[in-house]
């Protein structure tokens, strides 16, 4: 944000109520019995909840907590809940990326990988 007067600028952190939303929709898809396993890409604390209720309405559900990289002390509430947990890290991700370009089954572009996301090249 900045000030139209002085032209003075700050940081403000806006609440978008994901992380209600998302913890409404996996309780959602453990009532609905939709998964058996689901993997959290998350360390936010605000998730225990959801991940307790569904652990203890629905025991049979694995529940694992992917931290991302660097948020590893953040989510030490989920990991104590959570089935399993681990925080990602950049050799793991770059394992993982999709490829420069994804290719539908017509041989059309349907998705290119940002250029900011290529492997670091060793």
């Amino acid at each position: 944000m900045s000030c139209l007067a002085c032209g003075r600028k700050w940081i403000v952190h806006e609440e978008k109520e994901t992380d209600v939303h998302l913890a409404l929709r996996l309780l959602a898809d453990a009532e609905d019995d939709v998964f058996d396993r689901a993997i959290l890409l998350t360390a936010d604390s605000d998730l225990v909840p959801v991940v307790r209720m569904i652990k203890q309405r629905h025991p049979s559900r694995h529940l694992t907590v992917a931290a991302p990289p660097g948020r590893f002390s953040g989510g030490r509430h989920l990991q104590k809940v959570a089935d399993s947990y681990f925080e990602l890290n950049k050799r793991r991700l770059a394992r993982h990326l999709l490829p420069e370009k994804v290719v539908d089954s017509n041989g059309r572009i349907v998705a290119v990988r940002p250029a900011s996301y290529a492997p670091a090249v060793s």
